[in-house]
C-alpha cells in the first residue's frame, strides 16, 4: 500500500506541474465518458428495453424482412397477411410503419409522426386505449370503410388539450378525413 501512495503522490505532483496537459487530459476523458454514456443509453433504449405500455413486453419479438433484390426491405401487406395466417409459432403478429403525416385539425397544419398499424395492434400488445377503442378488423380491410385514427397521448394533450370529446371527431390527415376512435395510453411506445 505504501508503494501505491508514493505513486499516487508522484502522479499528482507531475499533473500539478503541467496544468495545461492536466486540463486537456481531464476534458478528453470527460468527453469520452459523455460520448460512451450517450451511445450506450441510446442502444439500451433502442434494443434492450421492452416496449413500454405492452402487457408482457418481454414476450415481444421484432421481425424485419430480408433485403430485396433491388435494395431496401420488403415489407408488403400481402407478406404480412401470409405470415399472420400461416403463423404457428407466435400468439399474434402485427405490422406497423412509422411515417410523417400532416395533421390539419383546427389550428395550423402540423407534421406529426404516426404509426400505420394493423387492426390487431392493441390486442397483440395487450393494451387498452385510454379513451374510446382500438381498431376493428373490418376497418383494416373494408372496402369503402371510413378511415379511423387512434391519437397518441402526447398529441392528444398538446393538440386537443386532453378533451374527452375528441372521440368521434373528424380530423384531417394528409387532406383526408379520419374519425378519432380512441386515445392511446400514456407511455405506449410511439404514442407520446
Amino acid at each position: 500500500m505504501h508503494g501505491f501512495l508514493q505513486d499516487l503522490r508522484y502522479g499528482l505532483q507531475v499533473l500539478l506541474k503541467t496544468p495545461v496537459f492536466t486540463l486537456a487530459a481531464v476534458l478528453l476523458i470527460a468527453v469520452g465518458i459523455g460520448a460512451n454514456t450517450t451511445v450506450f443509453t441510446w442502444f439500451k433504449a433502442a434494443f434492450l428495453q421492452p416496449v413500454p405500455g405492452a402487457l408482457e413486453p418481454t414476450r415481444l419479438v421484432t421481425m424485419n424482412m430480408a433485403e430485396g433484390e433491388r435494395g431496401g426491405y420488403s415489407n408488403s401487406y400481402p407478406e404480412y397477411l401470409f405470415l399472420r395466417d400461416h403463423n404457428t409459432v407466435f400468439s399474434g403478429l402485427i405490422a406497423y410503419n412509422l411515417i410523417p403525416l400532416n395533421l390539419g385539425a383546427g389550428r395550423e397544419p402540423e407534421q406529426v409522426w404516426a404509426g400505420i398499424v394493423t387492426a390487431n395492434y392493441f390486442d397483440v400488445l395487450g393494451v387498452r386505449p385510454l379513451l374510446g377503442r382500438g381498431f376493428l378488423p373490418e376497418e383494416e380491410t373494408g372496402e369503402g370503410a371510413h378511415p379511423v385514427a387512434v391519437l397518441g397521448y402526447g398529441l392528444w394533450q398538446r393538440r386537443f388539450a386532453g378533451e374527452a370529446g375528441v372521440i368521434g371527431r373528424t380530423i384531417t390527415i394528409n387532406k383526408a378525413g379520419y374519425t378519432v376512435v380512441g386515445v392511446a395510453p400514456r407511455g405506449l411506445a410511439g404514442s407520446s
